[in-house]
Order: C-alpha cells, then sequence, then structure tokens
C-alpha cells in the first residue's frame, strides 16, 4: 500500500482515527504520517513496512534504489513465509 503523508483523507490504524493537520495555507501533514514516523519529523520519501498483521518492521528516511528495494524485499518474504510455515 503507498501513503500520501499529504493526504486529506480519514484513516483508520490499528483502531485509531488519523486525520490531516493543516498547518498553513494548503500546507500540512498527515497525523498517520507523524504516528508512523514516531513523532519526528517526517522526511520524503519515508520507506516503512509493515507485517501481514500491520507491525512496523523496517523504516528508511530518503530513497533506496532499485537493488536496495529488492534485497529488502526479498529478505522481507522470506522472513513471513518461514514465519507462516512454523
Amino acid at each position: 500500500m503507498e501513503f500520501n503523508g499529504e493526504s486529506r483523507e480519514r484513516v483508520i490504524y490499528q483502531g485509531k482515527e488519523y486525520f490531516y493537520r493543516p498547518s498553513g495555507v494548503n500546507v500540512g501533514s498527515h497525523e498517520l504520517t507523524q504516528h508512523l514516523n514516531d513523532n519526528d519529523k517526517a522526511a520524503y520519501p519515508t520507506w516503512i513496512l509493515l507485517s501481514p498483521g500491520y507491525q512496523q518492521v523496517f523504516k528508511q528516511k530518503g530513497l533506496l534504489n532499485v537493488l536496495q528495494l529488492d534485497e529488502l524485499l526479498t529478505a522481507m518474504e522470506k522472513t513471513f513465509v518461514q514465519q507462516n510455515k512454523k
């Protein structure tokens, strides 16, 4: 799933509602962005990968190149496939 940190849509995540909060004229950010960044300043882009149970398992602020992204997703897939076999 892709999430735009400046989205104006209401989002329910783990049973809690998150909203867009304006901070000026046509400027603002979404509460979910702040929550997923542990209330640190958000960086764009930020890669946040969630487990099948929607728990945060990886966070990287900034760009990932194609090789890094491929290695990350392959490792995540192996981890979750192994966990499901148990």
